[in-house]
This record gives structure tokens, sequence and C-alpha cells, in this order.
């Protein structure tokens, strides 16, 4: 007898379209002390290169595709991987379907490793099985909500599946 870890769920092609274009606009980080309420932000340091950042993120993507996270999908968007800089965009799509972006931006160091930048945010007010969620969105763009500390669980869970010794030397909300 096996136990299998059951495979993660893809997000249904409505929310997933719906979901990338709301991600690339972002409506909801478009007015900045609002947008601190659903942003969350950490600097890391990390002892490696830009690149092999990047591909230690790549594989963490790759560990929580085959994991069951109660219904919850990461996909990877954007990738730019250069040696002085690295720069990665993961969608996160949640039980409900609300659509979270994490960005990462590794910078090389003069002397070693490389610093990140990690922001999380969620793109949008309207989950993306909403019909036409992107543009309620964009309409409603001015109305305050709350992330209910979700963005800061998703770098939690991204950084938990990293290999990378990282240290974390500023983290919180910032407007």
């Amino acid at each position: 007898m096996t136990s299998e870890v059951p495979e993660a769920p893809e997000a249904p092609c409505l929310c997933a379209g719906q979901g990338s274009i709301q991600a690339k606009i972002r409506p909801g980080v478009w007015i900045p002390c609002i947008r601190s309420l659903h942003m969350y932000e950490e600097q890391w340091k990390v002892s490696a290169n830009p690149v092999v950042c990047s591909k230690d993120v790549l594989q963490a993507i790759s560990k929580l595709r085959t994991r069951s996270l109660r219904g919850n999908v990461f996909t990877v968007a954007y990738v730019e991987e250069k040696t002085e800089r690295s720069k990665l965009e993961i969608l996160v799509f949640s039980r409900m379907r609300y659509v979270f972006v994490i960005k990462l931006d590794f910078v090389n160091e003069e002397f070693a490793g490389c610093t990140a930048r990690v922001r999380a945010f969620s793109s949008g007010a309207f989950p993306s099985w909403f019909p036409l969620s992107f543009l309620f969105s964009s309409l409603f763009f001015f109305v305050p909500f709350y992330d209910l500390g979700k963005n800061a669980l998703w770098i939690n869970i991204l950084r938990s599946q990293m290999t990378i010794p990282i240290e974390i030397t500023e983290k919180g909300r910032k407007c």
C-alpha cells in the first residue's frame, strides 16, 4: 500500500485566463496607501548568485505543484535569469480563486551572494471565477480590502520549500 500525495488541482480555464489578465493589469496596487492593506514585502540575504536562487525558486514551485495545498495553486508566470539579476513572478490562485502575485527580484552583491526583494500582493478585489473579474477589479480599484495575512503566508510557504539558506533582513507592509 503506497501513500501518494494527491496531485494539486489546476486552476480552471476561466480562472486561469481571467486571473492572468488581472495579474498583468494589477488594479489592486494602483493606489499607494490602499495597496499596503494587501501587500507584504520581505528583503532576503542569500549566499548564492541570482541564477542559482531563481532555479531554487522554480524547484520549490515544482514541489508545491505536486502537493495538495487545500485547493491553492502556484503557477510560474515570468522568469528572467541573468548573472547580475534574476526576476520571477508567481501567480497564486487561492482556494476561492483570488489571484495573488509574488514578485522576486534577486540582485547580485559585490562580495558574496545576493539580495532579494520579495513582494506578494493581491491583484484585485474580485475572484477570478467571477465573470469579467479583471474589469470589475479595475472599475473598483479604489475600494480598500484586506488580505487577512495571505500574502505573508504565500511568501512563507515558498520560502519553506526553498533549499538555499535565507536570512530575512526586513519584512512587513509598506505604503
